[in-house]
């Protein structure tokens, strides 16, 4: 309803976000304000949790009134994944790192795992992409590897056991312990994001489509405004799905999420 989609951009305008009102019923995006300089992207039941482009800094999104961008914590990390209840970081010296409640646990001998890619899903299960071959993490130790013989780019889990694929040659598949199934998607894809049943994907052109009961919705591409400037379209290169928001970063680190009037 146009009436919810009112009532998301009042909420987060007191954070400082970018929020026009328009007119329909098809899903668009909007960009946040503030500090837009970023390289990996994830999602938590509080927001969007991003690390910006020297790699040594985590902020969330949305923070409060005037400081929309707000400081999470100082670290070294290269990729960042999130979950409802934590964040994790990945840097090759430090490897794995989980944040929750005000603690921090490392993974020991993760930083020789050569991990290239980190998902964690709604019910906390840990995923990463080792040596081009993707593993579950259970307690300090890679586990059982997951489309076994399948180079992986990205992934994204979903529940307890489901990890959705992009392998080196663009294509989708659903993954858990005992099967590894190709899944009817758009083409070329370089990024996905899933909570539940939500499930997205980016294409090779940086465009965004999600899964709906009746096939895949093409998402309108983000407009970036500047002033003194037109306004221009920008290429997704990463998603982020919490339960209520999804999350775009484009080519320049700037960050998007999803207003869907319906």
């Amino acid at each position: 309803m146009a009436r919810r989609a009112l009532v998301a951009c009042l909420v987060l305008a007191f954070a400082g976000a970018s929020c026009r009102i328009r007119a329909g019923t098809a899903p668009y995006w909007q960009e946040t304000h503030g500090e837009s300089s970023f390289k990996s992207l994830a999602a938590t039941q509080k927001g969007a949790i991003v690390l910006n482009r020297e790699g040594n800094a985590l902020y969330r999104y949305p923070g409060e009134w005037g400081r929309p961008w707000v400081e999470e914590a100082r670290l070294v990390a290269s990729i960042v994944a999130g979950s409802p209840t934590a964040i994790y970081v990945f840097d090759e010296r430090g490897g794995i790192r989980r944040r929750a409640s005000g603690s921090i646990r490392s993974y020991s001998g993760s930083n020789g795992w050569k991990v290239s890619a980190l998902t964690a899903s709604e019910t906390d299960a840990l995923y990463v992409v080792s040596e081009g071959r993707v593993r579950a993490v259970r307690e300090d130790r890679l586990s059982e590897e997951l489309c076994p013989g399948r180079d992986a780019k990205v992934i994204a889990a979903s529940g307890d056991e489901v990890v959705w694929v992009v392998d080196e040659g663009g294509n989708l598949l659903r993954a858990d312990r005992t099967t590894c199934t190709p899944v009817d998607a758009p083409a070329a894809l370089t990024a996905v994001s899933a909570f539940g049943a939500a499930l997205s994907v980016v294409n090779r052109r940086g465009m965004a489509f999600r899964r709906l009961d009746n096939g895949w919705q093409t998402l309108a591409p983000p407009i970036r405004y500047r002033p003194d400037q037109f306004p221009e379209q920008a290429k997704i290169v990463a998603l982020a799905q919490s339960a209520l928001w999804l999350w775009a970063m484009d080519e320049e680190g700037c960050i998007h999420f999803l207003s869907d009037p319906t």
